[in-house]
């Protein structure tokens, strides 16, 4: 079912311009035929009366010296008076003196109850007035005439009304249709502009304004809006071309770092470089599949302090953004890692930025070069307490070979210097 709100604005126009003119015609012609019949209906009530009082006028004397006859050729008279189908005259009693009647099945009645009164039945006009001689009240007339001929006229006119409110609802029709066009037609110009220029993105046409009324300021607003939008969208393109050019670089600059780079949110990897994927033997759909988490890429060894640290964190703390920890690659080799990390905004939250460095290397060479140097602290302790022997020895080598030639040659003491200076 079509609503309303389907229907095109030219249709809406129609409907709306024709409605408000039939409805303006019809109201119209029904107070043009409510006059006609009204003044109709007073002209044949004028007429009524003026025959009832021209009746009394030349009744009274006949009827005052109970003259009947005189009374009957007064009502004959009547016949001739144009929708009068029956004229009665009663007497003062309320009785029925003279009477004619155009209609052979229809009397009045007998008697009268004196109410003077204008009554309208289906098909006639009755009217009741006082019969009066020198102010004095003698009888009363009742006239009736016939509304037939009313009601012809009537219809005559309402059909005629009828064709010709026909004709005007024709016309109208045609009028709605050219003023609707007239209003319709710019509107669905500036619709048609609007989609080509929705399909195109071309903000650069303009509509050109044929009027100065409410259309020409409709089409002003639309060419500013246009204007706006263009200027706008040559503002956002050339950011969008700024922020193409900054990722690129961004991208060649993390494709091309000698470290691994990923950015992690909600605990999965939304971007990796290559030397990430390298470095910890995996590939791009493994890592960023909805499974895969950070804490796959830790070693169990690493698991308590990087715990203690996102604790830290959860708490408000304020940690160092760089740390160290132990990695381990898909195939189950231990990796010395050393991260710099940054909270940057990304999509609905935070996302965490990070750059990995492989220190396996650097750590087995400050391992081998402490070893080095523990190897050189001992040599040179080694050295020194040498020398310190050196030292005594020659002391008591020197002494050993004094003390032998302050003693005879069969000294008993001779022998035990002799040890010592074997011993030194």
């Amino acid at each position: 079912m079509i609503t309303f709100n389907k229907w095109s604005l030219k249709t809406k126009l129609i409907i709306v311009i024709w409605g408000v003119a039939i409805s303006a015609l019809f109201t119209g012609f029904l107070y043009v035929v409510y006059q006609e019949a009204q003044f109709n209906k007073d002209d044949l009530i004028h007429e009524l009366r003026l025959s009832a009082s021209l009746t009394g006028e030349s009744s009274a004397a006949a009827l005052y010296f109970e003259e009947k006859e005189g009374v009957e050729n007064v009502l004959k008279k009547l016949k001739n008076v144009p929708n009068l189908i029956q004229g009665t005259v009663y007497d003062s009693s309320g009785t029925k003196f003279a009477n004619f009647d155009l209609r052979s099945a229809t009397s009045p009645p007998e008697k009268i109850n004196g109410d003077f009164n204008l009554q309208f039945t289906d098909s006639s006009l009755i009217l009741i007035q006082p019969l009066l001689y020198n102010n004095t009240e003698l009888g009363t007339v009742r006239l009736v005439a016939s509304t037939d001929v009313l009601k012809i006229k009537i219809k005559k006119y309402l059909s005629i009304l009828l064709l010709l409110m026909l004709a005007l609802m024709i016309i109208s029709y045609f009028l709605a249709r050219w003023f609707a066009g007239i209003i319709a037609k710019p509107v669905l110009k500036l619709t048609k502009v609007t989609k080509e220029i929705s399909e195109k993105g071309d903000y650069s046409t303009r509509v050109k304004k044929k009027t100065s009324d409410e259309i020409g300021s409709l089409y002003d607003g639309f060419n500013s809006m246009l204007s706006t939008i263009q200027s706008r969208e040559a503002e956002r393109n050339l950011a969008l071309q700024a922020l193409e050019q900054s990722e690129q670089k961004y991208r060649s600059f993390i494709e091309n770092s000698n470290d691994a780079i990923y950015l992690l949110y909600n605990g999965r990897f939304e971007i990796v470089n290559d030397r990430f994927i390298e470095l910890f033997e995996l590939t791009r759909e493994e890592i960023q599949s909805k499974e895969f988490r950070f804490k796959d890429l830790i070693h169990p060894d690493s698991y308590a302090e990087i715990e203690e640290r996102e604790t830290r964190i959860a708490g408000g703390e304020e940690v160092d953004s760089r740390y160290e920890f132990v990695g381990r690659t898909k195939s189950d080799k231990r990796i010395n890692l050393e991260v710099n990390v940054s909270y940057i905004p990304y999509k609905k939250g935070r996302a965490v930025q990070g750059f990995l460095r492989d220190i396996t290397e650097r750590r087995t060479l400050e391992e081998q070069l402490r070893q080095a140097q523990k190897m050189e602290a001992i040599g040179r302790l080694s050295g020194g307490v040498a020398h310190d022997f050196n030292n005594l020895l020659t002391i008591i080598l020197g002494y050993s070979e004094l003390a032998k030639t302050k003693i005879e040659p069969r000294h008993p003491v001779l022998k035990n210097i002799e040890q010592i200076t074997k011993a030194g």
